[in-house]
């Protein structure tokens, strides 16, 4: 149970078997004689736990973005990452002769290491009044199912995805400061902020300020930032960026734009599992690039939607088409949510939004807590909050992690 390198499937098998409470205490390392005091555990009963499973599913499934990154459980990546900003040791060869020394002076890159990062909470809250509850009891009253299992069940998940995907694309960050130009605070970090660089956001030619792309990864962004966007020492974490450079977006060749995009990024990928991210505007600008009588990509590849994320591996036998992009010989399926940022602080004149190219081994969302759901209930829980309701919360603790920035890469401000 909540083995070391688990997938995200296992992962939620077990928690929903012992429910939020038992899985904290046995993320605690309690003795194994404890285990079956915790699989008995009942602080809530079977339907909540199947409720609750099944809103985490409609997240993999109904969301727009939070579908499509790999989902890893906290208790398989840790809460920390390694890296080094250059490889640093001797490759010097050795010529013919026997009279060269096999070592000569000894180096090693520095390593260093991002630790402490903290994911805030995700949450829709709900709250009924007693004479609610009541009305909920009377089949009369309410035609159809009850009005509290309608906005349980249909109004909260559908919510609670929602916001993630908002501040995933980084839409949601602010009305005129969309995407890296809005620090992500308590919420799930931003994939424009990953996708990012000294030269966008570390300084104010791009951004409201140059603390703006700044990761803090800290659950609150009070703190210190672990990444400083315009320190020269955090240049490890700079993505492959091309940038339009007037307030109203550049009107860019996209299809070679993409092509030295990814020439730059795919060198510092493990396995090139790459997928395309941007609006629904970009995608028929890319469309009427490739073929301005026929609306299509360049290819379809079938794709596997999977509650740990998006499978693009070859041979699926089920699954969906998607259109794809061949860049630089890498199959990218592309995918879009109007989610991302079209507009910020600098550029006030609306774009058609950017073009991510997602390496999807080294961007992931961590998951410390999956969708889980607590509520009052009727009872002594009244007379502790001092008002005749029940309170109700859905929420999940999960973050946007990224690993390897340098496979990452970004054509953004794109001209209307």
């Amino acid at each position: 149970m909540f083995e070391k390198d688990q997938t995200f499937a296992q992962f939620l098998d077990d928690y929903y078997a012992i429910g939020p409470t038992g899985y904290l205490s046995y993320t605690g390392r309690l003795p194994d004689s404890d285990l079956k005091k915790i699989l008995v555990h009942t602080e809530t009963n079977w339907y909540e736990y199947a409720y609750m499973k099944q809103v985490q599913l409609q997240l993999s499934v109904n969301s727009e973005i939070y579908k499509l990154l790999d989902k890893k459980p906290i208790t398989a990546t840790g809460n920390s990452f390694k890296y080094t900003s250059a490889l640093g040791v001797d490759t010097t060869a050795i010529s013919p002769g026997g009279d060269i020394a096999i070592f000569g002076t000894a180096t090693e890159p520095t390593i260093s290491t991002i630790q402490g990062i903290t994911s805030g909470v995700e949450k829709v809250i709900l709250s009924r009044d007693l004479h609610s509850m009541i009305v909920e009891k009377i089949p009369e009253a309410h035609p159809g199912e009850p009005d509290w299992d309608f906005l349980k069940n249909k109004v909260a998940p559908m919510a609670l995805w929602n916001k993630i995907d908002g501040w995933l694309g980084g839409s949601d960050t602010h009305a005129a400061n969309q995407g890296v130009d809005t620090p992500a605070g308590a919420n799930i970090e931003c994939i424009d902020r990953m996708i990012s660089n000294k030269a966008e956001s570390g300084v104010a030619t791009y951004v409201d300020a140059v603390t703006d792309g700044d990761i803090f990864w800290d659950g609150s962004g009070t703190g210190t930032e672990l990444i400083d966007r315009s320190d020269a020492g955090d240049s490890w974490a700079d993505a492959q960026i091309q940038i339009g450079a007037v307030a109203a977006g550049t009107a860019f060749n996209i299809m070679d734009e993409l092509d030295d995009l990814m020439a730059a990024a795919k060198k510092y990928s493990e396995n090139k599992r790459y997928i395309g991210l941007t609006t629904d505007a970009t995608l028929n600008k890319i469309e009427a690039e490739l073929n301005p009588q026929y609306r299509y990509l360049e290819k379809q590849v079938n794709v596997a939607a999977t509650i740990g994320g998006i499978s693009t591996r070859p041979g699926h036998e089920g699954g969906f088409d998607v259109g794809a992009l061949v860049l630089c010989g890498v199959t990218v399926p592309v995918f879009t949510s109007n989610a991302l940022p079209v507009g910020n602080s600098k550029f006030t004149t609306d774009t058609t939004g950017h073009f991510y190219l997602i390496d999807l081994d080294g961007m992931y969302i961590r998951v410390d807590i999956p969708a889980t759901f607590l509520e009052t209930g009727f009872g002594v829980e009244m007379l502790h909050q001092n008002y005749l309701r029940s309170r109700g919360m859905l929420f999940t603790v999960a973050q946007l992690v990224c690993t390897n920035f340098q496979s990452q890469a970004a054509l953004k401000w794109i001209k209307a």
